[in-house]
């Protein structure tokens, strides 16, 4: 019996905790998010202590550290935390640390150093490529160059007039005005005999000889004969080639699939590709076969199964099995469907349709575009931007000159009359228009801002607060260790290091408060955090009729749920 009662409690804990989770669910979408606040710790300092940093130009998060010149001699620092790592007394010229090594000069030769400050390859060459990539560098003596490894080694013979960037495994080469190229294993796969050729692509790259194209493949093989006047790219296994002035396709072994008899095509998208013929659109299988009729004066790739058509001046979208499935009344298109829905106008005003050709949003905006994670910009007539959801609901009422996309912290810039500010998805003003002249993009959960003529930087945190003034010529991102983001920072012309530590927010002390106030959607959100990850439960254990509607949630409530989850039902599974 016992037993049974303590189940009965726990259905009931779980029933409440269900009504805190539909109350955040709610009220995420009319209050923004609980913001973590942000501190401010001078790493190097209080007074800024180097004469010039270098940064690495890529990811900052992988790389350990910078190049700084200091008492007038270049160091390599710990990028967090400024600590000595090496001296550069021997090198008067550096590109940027990238995949851990950095080119170095003296005396117009050059080599390179990794993080440790060794050199790992000799200062011996005229030129160098800024960086490694794939652990490859092209590297030159006199007017002549190859490549080389991250030791040193020579992996291309510095015997070619051009050599470029792997891609895709493969190297293009040019020796005598004519282009070959070079594998991962060092061999020269295709001679150097064409007169043009592209990079590798899905494993294939075209070449051109006498002014005709072909394909070769990765062994180096020429797949599809040089009997074309021209070609591009293989998308999806078939690559459209013409002769004359009429096109066609051909698949990876060369054999034409589709005939060339088209007077223009695209490639190959979702299996089907648009054709042209007689003035007409239409669309090919790839074993060439029309499953759209060619009757249309244009078309567009397909997006979603379905692909707009136009006839005369009205468009429509047709699927894959060239039914019209959007009938074809409207003025305008978007050209493609995102999210379930394309932007469709009529008469001057614009709304969505959905993929069974219904109006979903009703066509009244002056301008809309495409949906992006759930929303998507309208304009009314005084051409202001806001934002509504995919049932058409307006989030944001039309009153910016522009709305930005919302980033991974769910907030976008806005402007209006040449002033900015900061938004979360549910349209909530986070900085106010005009608080700041500019607002930069958000990096671990600050993003820079100045407010002066004279360019100076602060930081703010996701919440609008400002925690760092605007006091900086220059804030550059150094990287992420736990929770502490680096930043070098510059004034009066020298250089130090700043770390901005965002705690996590402290959870209510439930016990401190009367146990009839009302839960704040903040603190609700707390006791879900605490609670999360720490419990399992089947279907059956979650019993709805224990909801009585309310949807008041109170302090006990909360610390109920948490007593009776955390600390009494020990009969359920826990993670």
């Amino acid at each position: 019996m016992r037993k049974a009662n303590q189940k009965a409690q726990a259905r009931k804990g779980l029933a409440l905790l269900l009504s805190v989770i539909m109350v955040i669910t709610a009220a995420i979408a009319f209050v923004p998010a609980a913001a973590a606040q942000g501190s401010v710790t001078v790493v190097v300092g209080p007074s800024l202590v180097f004469e010039e940093v270098r940064l690495s130009a890529h990811s900052p998060d992988e790389k350990t550290v910078a190049i700084v010149k200091t008492g007038g001699v270049y160091e390599l620092r710990d990028i967090k935390t400024g600590s000595f790592v090496a001296s550069l007394a021997g090198y008067s010229d550096f590109y940027f640390f990238y995949e851990s090594y950095c080119m170095v000069g003296n005396n117009n030769k050059w080599g390179a150093i990794d993080t440790d400050g060794t050199l790992v390859v000799p200062l011996e060459y005229d030129s160098i490529s800024p960086h490694f990539m794939n652990g490859r560098a092209m590297v030159g003596k006199g007017n002549k160059y190859g490549m080389i490894d991250t030791t040193g080694a020579i992996r291309i013979p510095i015997e070619y007039d051009t050599v470029h960037f792997m891609w895709e495994g493969m190297a293009l080469v040019e020796k005598d005005w004519k282009i070959g190229f070079y594998n991962e294993s060092d061999v020269l796969i295709v001679p150097c005999e064409y007169d043009a050729a592209s990079y590798f692509q899905g494993g294939f790259a075209w070449v051109a000889k006498d002014n005709k194209c072909g394909f070769v493949n990765e062994s180096g093989v020429l797949v599809v004969p040089l009997e074309y006047d021209g070609v591009e790219p293989f998308a999806e296994g078939f690559a459209p080639v013409k002769k004359g002035d009429k096109w066609g396709f051909v698949n990876t072994n060369g054999a034409v699939v589709v005939p060339i008899e088209y007077d223009d095509v695209r490639p190959f998208w979702d299996g089907l590709a648009m054709v042209k013929k007689g003035g007409k659109y239409g669309f090919v299988s790839t074993s060439g076969a029309v499953v759209v009729p060619i009757e249309y004066d244009d078309a567009g790739d397909f997006c979603e199964g379905l692909a707009w058509v136009r006839k005369g001046d009205n468009c429509g979208f047709v699927d894959t099995s060239g039914a019209v499935v959007v009938p074809i009344e409207y003025d305008n298109y978007y050209g493609y469907f995102s999210e379930g829905l394309a932007a469709v106008g009529k008469n001057g005003r614009y709304g969505f349709v959905n993929t069974s050709g219904a109006v979903a949003v009703p066509l009244e905006y002056f301008y809309v575009s495409n949906f992006n994670e759930g929303l998507a910009q309208v304009r009314d007539d005084n051409a202001d931007f806001g934002l509504i959801n995919g049932d058409g609901t307006v989030l944001v009422p039309p009153a910016y000159d522009s709305i930005h996309y919302f980033d991974d912290n769910g907030l976008s810039v806005v402007s209006k009359d040449g002033e900015r500010g900061l938004i979360n998805r549910s349209g909530a003003v986070v900085i106010p228009l005009g608080e700041y002249r500019d607002i930069g993009y958000f990096t671990q959960g600050v993003a820079q801002v100045y407010d002066s003529d004279d360019f100076l930087y602060g930081l703010v945190n996701t919440a609008g607060v400002l925690i760092l003034p605007m006091e900086y010529p220059s804030i550059d991102y150094a990287g992420t260790v736990e929770n502490n983001a680096y930043f070098w920072i510059v004034k009066d012309d020298k250089w130090g290091i700043i770390s901005v530590a965002v705690q996590p927010p402290v959870p209510p002390n439930l016990g401190c408060v009367s146990g009839g106030e009302a839960l704040s959607v903040t603190d609700a959100r707390m006791v879900l955090q605490q609670l999360v990850g720490k419990i399992e439960l089947t279907p059956d254990q979650l019993d709805l009729a224990d909801v009585d509607g309310d949807r008041q949630v109170t302090i006990t409530d909360a610390r109920l749920i948490l007593q009776m989850l955390v600390e009494k039902i020990t009969e359920f599974p826990r993670k």
